[in-house]
């Protein structure tokens, strides 16, 4: 269907050939600003575990001279830090699986699709 004659696809099939284009849908385009977004986004991620060894470590004079001076934080907030991420660990563990399912989701539509 090279041919000047055959401007789209249907008129090329009802000439009895085959039509070779390539077209992205706008599913596919969806899909991959999506993954692309969510890849992004996720990256954030991979620094909670070194907040949570930053938070909690042991060594509480350590804590007091780097952060409490550097960031200005009182004790009172770094303690509430703390308790905060012992709370929210669960939370963000369950969001990560939940968007890894996604992403796998995501990427298998899109092998289906193209």
């Amino acid at each position: 269907c090279s041919e000047p004659q055959f401007v789209n696809k249907s008129t090329c099939i009802k000439a009895g050939k085959g039509w070779s284009g390539f077209d992205i849908s706008g599913h596919i385009f969806l899909e991959m600003h999506c993954l692309l977004i969510i890849l992004e986004e996720v990256k954030t991620f991979k620094e909670w575990k070194k907040l949570g060894d930053i938070l909690l470590q042991d060594h509480e004079d350590e804590i007091e001279n780097i952060q409490l001076q550097d960031r200005h934080l009182t004790q009172e907030d770094l303690l509430q830090q703390q308790i905060d991420y012992k709370k929210l660990t669960p939370f963000i563990k369950l969001l990560v699986i939940c968007i890894t399912i996604m992403l796998l989701l995501f990427e298998l539509m899109l092998f289906i699709s193209t």
